[in-house]
């Protein structure tokens, strides 16, 4: 790879923050991929199990599943360890294209479980019919063939031009082809949508939180412990759900 001055930067696989990085990547892999198996494997395996968000979350972890194995394990690592890629770059491209969009994929999953939640506190009548399992099946794979559908399109768009995604191994991410033909400087679709997605979630998960903190005013002391419980439980998940923006505005803008 050159700089700006034409100065060749040898890549050194037997540095030990090259070696570190490899190993972290190889032990975020495993232990994701075991963990998300498990998830799977209780899911399939427990019946009592089976119900419309647990669906969601096996979904999610599935798409964890094909994230950690075809990308950090069967991309990341490897070219970190090496330092160049040994696949071919519109393979790479693909592999990479692919569990991105799952990714999102998942993102979009995050606001099928705050309106699960939602449903389930203000409409428990109508919560089976809306989110029984059957509906939220649908929901789920109508998003992933969504994505999967423009992800497609776009790789018949770009491959033929020779846009490329590929992982950098000295900057430790995946990257763009850096051409004028392959970027839109004008194209902040994806961070304005994810945006619009955060927003969603904070909504959902404040008029879900809004109804426990009702439910816990109105009813009686010995009911009110488990409800204060429930309640320090839903702000650790808005918490979490929080962290989603700081990941997107990361990934799409200070990376």
């Amino acid at each position: 790879m050159n700089n700006s001055d034409e100065e060749v930067i040898i890549y050194d696989s037997t540095d030990s923050l090259t070696i570190s990085a490899a190993m972290l990547i190889f032990a975020n892999g495993v232990f994701g991929v075991v963990c998300n198996f498990l998830v799977l494997n209780n899911f399939l395996k427990n019946r009592k199990e089976r119900n419309s968000f647990n669906l969601i979350c096996v979904f999610r972890a599935y798409t964890n599943l094909h994230v950690l194995i075809t990308l950090f394990l069967a991309i990341f690592l490897p070219i970190t360890l090496i330092g160049t890629s040994f696949y071919n770059p519109a393979i790479e491209s693909s592999l990479i294209s692919f569990g991105i969009t799952l990714y999102f994929v998942n993102e979009y999953g995050a606001v099928v479980i705050a309106l699960n939640r939602l449903f389930a506190l203000y409409f428990p009548l109508s919560y089976s019919k809306v989110f029984g399992l059957v509906p939220t099946l649908c929901y789920i794979l109508l998003l992933n063939f969504y994505r999967i559908f423009r992800i497609i399109q776009e790789l018949i768009y770009y491959i033929p031009l020779k846009c490329f995604l590929y992982y950098d191994a000295s900057q430790l991410t995946w990257s763009p082809t850096l051409e004028d033909r392959c970027i839109d400087y004008n194209d902040n679709s994806l961070f304005y949508q994810f945006g619009g997605i955060f927003i969603a979630i904070a909504i959902c998960n404040i008029c879900s939180l809004s109804k426990i903190c009702i439910f816990y005013t109105t009813e009686t002391k010995e009911s009110r412990q488990k409800i204060k419980k429930n309640i320090q439980l839903f702000v650790q998940t808005c918490f979490q759900d929080s962290l989603f923006l700081v990941d997107i505005l990361f990934t799409f803008k200070l990376a």
